[in-house]
């Protein structure tokens, strides 16, 4: 019974939503409620602030679209970092994070599992990433 009581409750609250909303923009907000409910908002402002205190450049230069040089590895270190240490899904990290194509984080992806160690700007890079991976992990247990 209190199911049932449950269920109209919901429908008449989308009823008086979509009087005030679109349909898009109900749907919009509650899939942005959802998002934040089960979200690492926290950890993944970390990863944005501990990458951009690495390579010495801004969450917002960080975050723009076509990167060059440091930026690109700085990029692709966070993309890493978001993917294998948080389990963010690789198109959730490409359109809300960094509202780009899912093929440019799947690159930074790919470019992390086939480093070759004996390369110097790739060991260079694998060292920072490996740094920036053991600060997190100590933030999110000091989180917890």
């Amino acid at each position: 019974m209190e199911e049932k009581v449950e269920l109209e409750q919901l429908l008449k609250n989308i009823s008086k939503g979509l009087k005030k909303y679109t349909i898009k923009q109900l749907n919009d907000g509650i899939v942005s409620f959802l998002e934040e409910k089960d979200s690492k908002a926290s950890e993944v402002k970390s990863v944005l602030d501990l990458v951009a205190n690495e390579y010495k450049i801004s969450v917002n230069t960080l975050k723009k679209s076509n990167p060059r040089g440091e930026r690109t590895d700085a990029r692709h270190t966070a993309y890493c970092l978001m993917h294998f240490s948080l389990g963010l899904p690789i198109r959730y990290i490409a359109s809300r994070i960094f509202n780009t194509w899912p093929n440019s984080v799947q690159i930074g992806i790919k470019r992390y599992q086939k480093m070759n160690e004996s390369i110097k700007p790739e060991k260079e890079f694998l060292d920072k990433y490996r740094n920036i991976q053991k600060e997190l992990l100590t933030l999110v247990q000091n989180k917890k």
